[in-house]
């Protein structure tokens, strides 16, 4: 059984419920495993990396218990350095990422048993992946704000998603899902609610006309207005000046 280590069911002369697996299969699922894991590390994505670990515990010890201490060290080192340029890639700094390799193998050469790396393993898998999550939110989180100051700095002219997104350097699919998000609406409702917010705004002012103040709007004409003051508020422009009393 020196060639065998236990893992997934094969047809083989065993007994019919024992479950076995070649050695050869062992650098296949590490392979598969740090793939799976350097794409979660990437997205910052938390829940998978959460599956792949429970199988990593489930079977990973088994996987490198044959494997010398020494080839052990030098793979995790080398899966750390993909790491983290992973996370570089991914927008965590330089410098953090550097910062985070160090402390990883300085603690791999300070482990003396394949249990501890194998634990290492998982620590940095989750606070690398952690790391590029928060970055993204902060990211995200950047990027609407900017999103907002360019609706607010052109609300009186005609805004457009392309526009906006190539203001900020984005796709516009991207920035849209991203502000969505973040925000709970799509950039458009948002262009729409802060221009009928204007338009009430102008309306206090008695000496200006709907027309006035859909054409300061930059509106196709008053239909257009119209309707997406409707949509905004349930009620016409007409309605909500009657009904605030803010025109004669």
């Amino acid at each position: 059984m020196n060639n065998e280590l236990k893992a997934k069911p094969q047809r083989t002369g065993n007994k019919p419920n024992e479950v076995t697996i070649k050695k050869d299969d062992t650098g296949f699922f590490l392979r598969a495993f740090q793939r799976a894991a350097l794409e979660a590390v990437g997205k910052g994505d938390t829940d998978s990396l959460d599956k792949l670990l429970k199988a990593f515990v489930f079977w990973g010890s088994n996987s490198t218990a044959s494997i010398a201490l020494r080839k052990q060290k030098n793979r995790f080192i080398a899966f750390c350095t993909l790491i983290c340029d992973k996370a570089c890639l991914s927008g965590v700094s330089g410098a953090a990422s550097n910062d985070i390799w160090e402390k990883y193998t300085q603690l791999c050469e300070d482990s003396y048993t394949a249990e501890k790396i194998n634990a290492l393993t998982i620590r940095l898998l989750m606070e690398m992946t952690l790391t590029v999550k928060r970055r993204k939110t902060e990211k995200s989180v950047d990027t609407v704000e900017r999103v907002k100051a360019y609706v607010e700095k052109h609300l009186h002219e005609r805004i457009s998603v392309s526009k906006i997104s190539k203001h900020v350097g984005l796709n516009a699919n991207y920035l849209n899902i991203t502000f969505k998000k973040q925000t709970g609406q799509n950039i458009t409702e948002y262009i729409r609610e802060q221009k009928i917010e204007e338009a009430k705004r102008l309306m206090k002012d008695k000496n200006m006309t709907l027309s006035d103040i859909w054409t300061q709007l930059a509106y196709y004409d008053q239909s257009h207005f119209s309707k997406a003051f409707k949509t905004q508020t349930g009620i016409t422009p007409k309605r909500y000046l009657s009904m605030n009393n803010n025109h004669d």
